[in-house]
């Protein structure tokens, strides 16, 4: 590489912590993955993400970590189209360190022995379902280190049937609670889905998460706040495993919890579009499928993680639809161990209040409304610098990456 290639990476660097650019989408020119450059780019994602690091051992261990991801990120997004990695705010995690902080499923068996396979009676099949849509989905939350995504996953789906069933605006409800106090279960061990509604059964309910507040570990379980219930179930059911029609009809009548198979580096470092990337049938991560729809001809599950708004399509993820015979749980094998709470009553007449407004964000500093697109009016090679926004009925601009780089 000549001087001019470095200088030039370093000068792309550069302007992106001048102008204040959302680098974390994907990764620009080959010169960016030069070491001066990566170094500049490793600043400006730092000051994004809010890390600081204990010592400059650990800080250069970091380095070197992320640096590699970026050139992971690059040889991956050179080949595949329909989704896209980047540098999110897990980048700077070995996959090892990933695989042991991130995913805390444990596989059931026996989830039939637990829930009952409830058949939902439903005409037509919506097209599309968006659960944020209908005002059935809390903001997303961050487990950080703790292995307790199956409570948050199961604590989703209990906000969403709540907010169904009684008509209101969706409070956030305490995973820490269930982590704590749900003995059935191994609080940031791991744990499943079904046994925490079993639990918020037995318990009579659960409480908010103000009043219970995340602490990224196991505690102690506060028992003078177990009968301050806000939210309560009445069962749990489960999906015909490996079934997509039955899942389909499910996810269309309120949220439900999953596995997935996601220990694989391209699931850590996702940014946007439909993921149809190599996964095992294994499953070892919980999150809550929130709806359904189709991109670019290819349909997809939508899936709210507990990772940060930082990770994926601020916090989501698109799952291809579609099962063959060597993924016959479908895609990263989301059709296995499909759960959720049951609530007895009818549900309200007209029971979704106003959604809140949705916004696109283009970078640190610009943003759309969620019926338009970003589209970069004033670029540099591999960076935007300068966003309008323009009307669009084409979902596949409302988020990630195609939203924040398709040209008008």
């Amino acid at each position: 590489m000549t001087r001019l290639q470095v200088f030039l990476g370093v000068l792309s660097a550069s302007l992106v912590l001048a102008l204040g650019i959302e680098y974390d989408l994907y990764v620009g020119e080959p010169s960016s993955l030069e070491e001066p450059a990566a170094r500049d780019i490793f600043g400006k994602w730092k000051r994004q993400h809010n890390k600081e690091y204990e010592s400059d051992e650990e800080h250069e261990k970091r380095f070197q970590v992320f640096h590699d991801n970026m050139q992971y990120i690059s040889a991956y997004n050179s080949r595949v189209k329909s989704h896209k990695l980047g540098l999110n705010s897990l980048a700077d995690n070995s996959h090892e360190e990933y695989q042991a902080t991130r995913l805390g499923h444990k596989p059931d068996e026996t989830l039939q022995n637990k829930c009952e396979e409830l058949p939902f009676a439903v005409k037509d099949v919506p097209e599309m379902v968006d659960w944020r849509k209908q005002n059935a989905v809390t903001s997303v939350k961050d487990q950080g280190s703790c292995g307790g995504c199956w409570a948050f996953s199961a604590v989703a789906a209990v906000e969403g049937i709540e907010a169904i069933y009684t008509g209101k605006t969706p409070v956030s409800l305490s995973p820490q609670e269930v982590i704590d106090c749900d003995s059935d279960n191994h609080g940031c061990n791991g744990g499943v889905q079904a046994w925490a509604y079993l639990w918020i059964m037995k318990n009579g309910g659960i409480t908010t998460e103000d009043r219970y507040p995340f602490k990224e570990d196991t505690e102690s379980c506060s028992t003078d706040k177990l009968a301050d219930h806000v939210a309560q179930i009445d069962g749990c059911g489960v999906v015909p495993p490996d079934n997509e029609t039955a899942f389909k009809l499910a996810v269309a009548q309120q949220p439900i919890s999953v596995a997935v198979a996601a220990k694989q580096k391209a699931f850590q470092l996702y940014v946007s579009g439909v993921f149809d990337g190599d996964c095992d049938q294994f499953v070892d991560h919980g999150v809550t499928a929130v709806g359904y729809g189709t991109q670019g001809g290819q349909g997809y599950w939508l899936i709210k993680n507990s990772w940060n708004e930082h990770w994926g399509e601020n916090g989501y993820m698109k799952i291809a639809m579609g099962v063959d015979a060597q993924e016959p749980g479908g895609k990263c094998a989301i059709l296995s161990q499909p759960s959720y709470p049951v609530k007895h009553g009818n549900k309200p007449p007209s029971h979704f209040p106003p959604s809140p407004p949705q916004h696109i964000q283009c970078d640190m500093y610009s943003q759309c409304d969620s019926t338009q697109c970003c589209a970069c009016t004033v670029s540099y090679p591999g960076l935007c610098v300068e966003y309008t926004c323009y009307e669009s009925s084409d979902s596949r601009c409302h988020s990630g990456f195609d939203a924040a780089h398709r040209a008008i």
